[in-house]
This record gives C-alpha cells, sequence and structure tokens, in this order.
C-alpha cells in the first residue's frame, strides 16, 4: 500500500464514520452499524502502515523519538477511552421519555469532543516520531477530516440523537476546554472513580 493509499483510506474512513451516523439518525439498519467499527479499523490500519513504509526513512531516532512515541500511545489510550469506555454503560442507555440523553460527566464535561484533542495530540506526536512529508500530510488531512465530522455531528447528528443536546451546548464548550469545564471534568472523573 503507498503512502498516497494509506492517506485516501484514512478519508475513506471518516466517510464511513459519516455514513454510520446518517444511519444512526435517518434508516436505522443493522447491517450499517458496522461501519463505524470498519472505519475505525481502516483508519489504524492505514496509520500503522503509514508510519512502518516511513520509519527507516524519517525516524529521528534516538530518545526524542520514542518520547515521541510515548505521548502517541497515552493520546491514543485516552481517545480510546473517551470514545468507548467514558461513558458509564449505565448511563449509556437511560432514556428519559423515550429519548437517549447526553453524558455530560467526566471527560465529556471537558468538552462537547474530547476526542479530538486526544487525536490531534496521537497524530501530531505521529509526526513528531517520524517527521516523513506523507506522515506530516496523513496526520492534517486526518485531523481536518476528523473537525469537520464532530462539526456536523455537534450540528446535525447529536442534535437529532440526543434530547437534550442543545442545553449540553450551551453548558460545555465545543472543542477548546475551560477553566469551568475543566473543573468539572475533575470533579465528575472523582466522583466516578468513588463509585467504582
Amino acid at each position: 500500500m503507498t503512502d498516497g493509499a494509506c492517506i485516501a483510506a484514512g478519508v475513506v474512513a471518516f466517510l464511513l464514520f459519516a455514513i454510520y451516523d446518517i444511519n444512526s439518525v435517518k434508516q436505522k439498519c443493522k447491517w450499517i452499524k458496522s461501519a463505524f467499527f470498519i472505519g475505525a479499523l481502516l483508519l489504524a490500519t492505514a496509520t500503522g502502515i503509514l508510519m512502518v513504509r516511513n520509519w527507516e526513512r524519517g525516524g529521528i531516532g534516538g530518545v526524542g523519538q520514542w518520547v515521541a512515541l510515548v505521548l502517541a500511545a497515552v493520546f491514543f489510550i485516552l481517545l480510546i477511552y473517551t470514545l468507548f469506555f467514558a461513558i458509564p454503560f449505565s448511563e449509556t442507555y437511560i432514556k428519559k421519555d423515550g429519548d437517549p440523553q447526553v453524558c455530560a460527566e467526566g471527560m465529556y464535561a471537558l468538552c462537547r469532543h474530547p476526542g479530538v484533542l486526544w487525536f490531534v495530540g496521537l497524530y501530531i506526536c505521529l509526526a513528531a516520531a517520524v517527521p516523513e512529508p506523507s506522515v506530516i500530510l496523513a496526520g492534517v488531512i486526518f485531523c481536518v477530516c476528523n473537525l469537520l465530522y464532530v462539526i456536523v455531528q455537534d450540528v446535525w447528528t447529536f442534535p437529532n440523537c440526543f434530547a437534550d443536546y442543545r442545553s449540553y451546548k450551551k453548558k460545555v464548550p465545543f472543542l477548546i476546554p475551560t477553566g469551568k469545564s475543566m473543573s468539572e471534568c475533575i470533579r465528575t472523573l472523582k466522583r466516578e472513580r468513588k463509585h467504582v
């Protein structure tokens, strides 16, 4: 797979995420629910191949490269936690008046799309570890795709999925955490830890 094909595969991954979201709101076809998982797998595979292909050419070597990779791993763990584990299982299925409700605690008190922060951090660290033009370009393109994706989620998908999303938007910042949102994030994470 060439570098260009890896970048194209990453863009296709975001199209699959969008298809998943549209299906979640409009069609609700069971077989389309796998689009998110397939997209995530495609993006991870494309990124992995891109890193391996460019490692020898562009690796900065030494401690700096390993520090960047360790930080990338931290951002990756935060991303996975935020997307798949930050919303308590019991709250995922709680409905009020028949409608699913937004989780406004923990990571989701920090900002409405905290995964974007960790995603950008991940790709910055990967580009720092392997500063090859194609790795940097892929990181920029994937981050722009992710930003466009969450804008659509914020404007269309989530308001159509969650009855209380509009009030959540008034309380929690879009992407850039504030002092208040950071305090609320920490407070609710501490409270969650006590209940575990």
